[in-house]
């Protein structure tokens, strides 16, 4: 067994503190501290944005997509390298997800699959931040005004990151951000709404609530009234407890540790020709390093690395390959990087040392399968 997960949570005893203010306070649910979780967020973000918080990056996107009020059966653009949770999202709102293919250098969307595939029924482009890669992110927006379309960013892989010195979040249309527990900030289970768009997030706050209207937390007095659909997706006060020590120490601690990890994977395998670094731009803060090999080298390096007690995964199957959303199509660009793709160990725990000794074996087995061929 791998003894250097891929990722793992970094929690501290400040967390379990938290945690212990909000039993001793004998109020779980949503109040005063998601209230407070939000403002923070609300402040790193800047740029008037208005935070909501709810209890998973699934729910965040699912609610994004029912507060816009959409024809059912209108589509969604998607790239179909991503977790099967953006896909159900889009499902679960009586959407169509219309799977993408993506570049090939990063995992992004494709701009020139998207364009191609907007008909008549596309309401919504949902670019996912594969690798807290953002892609062609200003090329997208400027896509869809062209043609009426609303942007929601799967950002589960970005928090913290940032484009041309914004952060991501800070600016865009609509923004979902992951709190899960392995994520660049962890609430333990969380995710976040981000918009400028006031009356939109009047119904996301109101959705998140089974609709209920008129309140921002769940202590609701009778009577009461509902005129909408809504879900049990608020945040507890317990998770955003997590998530405020997260985000106070993200600057100083989780994110410097994430951006050291990925300096030393760059520094590592620069001259290794045969290996190639997904995860890169200047601004990220990588949720997983993600390094793409040839497809018949992948099993051997993966084979290799759990004998020398590092894990490794594939992210992930693309979409359109699952029974639920099959396409009639091929998606060439992502079907070839999914053979290749390979995840390495990036969490705070992870040393410089390991990212060297973890590029040693990388190295090392990339080559096996020519020599094989070789002999």
């Amino acid at each position: 067994m791998a003894s250097l997960n891929v990722s793992r949570p970094f929690l501290s005893a400040a967390e379990l503190q938290a945690i212990s203010r909000v039993f001793d306070s004998g109020y779980l649910g949503m109040g005063s501290e998601v209230e407070g979780f939000e403002r923070e967020l609300e402040r790193y973000l800047g740029n008037s944005r208005v935070v909501r918080c709810v209890n998973t990056g699934t729910s965040a996107l699912h609610l994004a997509l029912e507060a816009l009020e959409l024809p059912s059966g209108s589509e969604v653009l998607v790239p179909t390298l991503t977790y099967v949770a953006t896909f159900h999202a889009v499902k679960m709102a009586g959407l169509v997800p219309v799977a993408c293919d993506v570049e090939t250098a990063n995992g992004t969307i494709d701009l020139r699959d998207v364009e191609r595939r907007i008909t008549s029924r596309t309401r919504v482009i949902m670019p996912v931040h594969y690798a807290s890669n953002v892609g062609e992110l200003n090329d997208l927006y400027r896509l869809a005004d062209r043609h009426g379309l609303r942007v929601i960013e799967d950002a589960a892989h970005a928090f913290g990151c940032e484009i041309d010195g914004v952060r991501v979040g800070a600016c865009g249309d609509i923004v979902c951000f992951s709190f899960d527990p392995i994520k660049n900030i962890t609430a333990i289970e969380g995710g976040a709404i981000v918009s400028a768009d006031r009356d939109f997030q009047d119904k996301v706050t109101t959705m998140r609530l089974l609709g209920i209207e008129g309140r921002a937390d769940n202590r609701v007095p009778l009577p009461y009234d509902v005129q909408g659909s809504g879900w049990r997706y608020h945040m507890s006060d317990v998770n955003a407890a997590v998530g405020r020590v997260q985000l106070a120490r993200f600057e100083s601690e989780l994110k410097p540790a994430r951006v050291t990890i990925l300096s030393a994977y760059r520094h590592a395998l620069k001259d290794v020709t045969e290996v190639r670094l997904i995860t890169g731009k200047a601004g990220v803060v990588p949720h997983i390093v993600v390094i793409a090999v040839a497809a018949e080298a992948r099993a051997v390096v993966q084979k290799n690395l759990l004998t020398a007690g590092f894990d490794s995964r594939v992210h992930y199957i693309p979409n359109h390959l699952h029974s639920l959303f099959r396409t009639e199509y091929e998606l060439p660009n992502a079907e070839a990087l999914y053979s290749q793709v390979i995840s390495l160990p990036c969490h705070p725990e992870v040393t410089v040392s390991d990212v060297v000794s973890i590029c040693d074996v990388v190295r090392a087995s990339v080559s096996e399968p020519r020599r094989s061929g070789a002999s």
